[in-house]
């Protein structure tokens, strides 16, 4: 039984190791002026103390208004590690730079929805304007085939002897006439030129 029994996972400490790294020059935009980072350098000598000792002594933790750095302490504080003052400029106009860019990334994002709208209302205005275009497009071949049916027939009525009114057989002769001229220009795409003539030419 005892064989069986799940080992007791626990974790402990003893002590503490304090490692000391240099500061440098970073690239974090969130701060005005230079920002602070550290290096990859450190003290060699790491001091060390006992877990007790240190949350017996440690002093209490910061605020927030405490941990804030104004830029010119920071400068400062990389002036003291040896840091050029040219390079700290060179610094400041960088991240002056990336918070530009990322203050138009925001706004763009914040006018992302009424773009998408602009553009949703564009491509619908383009369909009503394209539908209109091809109603009056079919419209203006059915005047021409009209006119040209029409046409036909009273020549066909001033050849003839007779005064009287169009029958129903040439009524119907006149429909087919002006449906089969309206197919037919719709399909080719063209427009008929009518003439003086008997025949009807139509230019391609």
């Amino acid at each position: 039984k005892e064989a069986l029994r799940k080992p007791q996972r626990s974790v402990s400490f003893h002590k503490i190791e304090f490692r000391q790294f240099q500061r440098t020059l970073g690239d974090h935009p969130a701060s005005r002026g230079a920002p602070v980072t550290l290096s990859w350098q450190f003290d060699p000598s790491h001091p060390t103390i006992s877990i007790d000792d240190f949350e017996a002594y440690r002093p209490p933790r910061r605020s927030r208004s405490q941990i804030y750095m104004p830029s010119y302490h920071r400068e400062e504080m990389l002036i003291s590690e040896n840091i050029s003052r040219a390079a700290i400029r060179r610094a400041k106009k960088e991240v002056s730079k990336v918070r530009e860019q990322r203050q138009k990334t925001v706004e763009t994002l914040h006018n992302a929805p009424v773009e998408e709208a602009m553009e949703s209302a564009k491509r619908k205005l383009k369909k009503i304007v394209n539908r209109t275009s091809e109603r009056k497009e079919e419209q203006m071949l059915w005047e021409r085939a009209t006119e040209y049916a029409e046409t036909r027939l009273r020549e066909g009525s001033a050849i003839s002897t007779t005064t009287k009114a169009p029958t129903k057989i040439q009524e119907a002769r006149r429909n087919e006439e002006i449906i089969s001229n309206f197919q037919m220009w719709q399909a080719d795409d063209v427009v008929g030129v009518m003439s003086d003539a008997d025949d009807f030419p139509l230019s391609f």
